[in-house]
């Protein structure tokens, strides 16, 4: 099952300038490994930006209507100019790779063109910090969750609950991904995130 926003008030940019910001939730750390007996598994893809603003809930009932929207998002993410995530290059890409056995130089073209503050932070400075973390530092609307609640949401089919859960994060992964105060000092000053760029201030 597929939901969209209609609501006006969440519409995407549509600027192809801006990047389209993804998030995934899964059952799971390990796409190969089982949790109580069943395979761990991507349970909800959320997308924003460009004019899009779509949540897929792969509810894992109907294997034909998984695999339908399992190729919607992989057409989006082909196709997007630009894409950005908080950990998809370490966490949320390998994940959908592996999970959906998506050919390494698909995922390699996705991480060429994503934009990962966490990951630009990790290999430039030596520092990483939590999404919330990141969002209390900018004065934005912490997480609603965790990625724990995020599978205990999923196994108990709370599905409206988990997209809107993933679809904030992906909302707020959009807004800190083009320009962020990032949440520790260099040197006793700040450091500013700005397009790819760190700026100490």
């Amino acid at each position: 099952m597929r939901c969209a926003s209609a609501n006006p008030m969440n519409q995407a940019p549509a600027s192809p300038a801006t990047p389209l910001a993804f998030d995934i939730e899964t059952t799971g750390l390990n796409p190969e490994g089982y949790e109580n007996g069943q395979r761990v598994r991507v349970t909800c893809v959320c997308l924003y930006g460009q004019g899009i603003s779509k949540t897929f809930l792969f509810k894992g009932e109907v294997e034909e209507e998984d695999l339908n929207l399992r190729k919607e998002v992989v057409m989006h993410l082909d196709a997007a100019p630009r894409l950005c995530a908080f950990n998809g290059i370490r966490f949320d890409i390998p994940f959908l790779a592996r999970s959906w056995g998506l050919p390494a130089s698909q995922a390699g073209a996705w991480v060429r063109k994503t934009v990962d503050v966490f990951e630009a932070c990790k290999l430039g400075l030596g520092r990483t910090f939590s999404l919330d973390r990141l969002l209390s530092a900018n004065g934005l609307e912490n997480k609603t969750g965790s990625g724990l609640h995020a599978v205990h949401l999923a196994k108990t089919g709370q599905w409206e609950e988990l997209g809107a859960y993933c679809m904030h994060d992906t909302r707020m992964t959009h807004i800190v991904s083009q320009r962020a105060v990032l949440p520790f000092l260099a040197g006793g000053r700040g450091v500013v995130w700005a397009h790819g760029v760190f700026t100490v201030v």
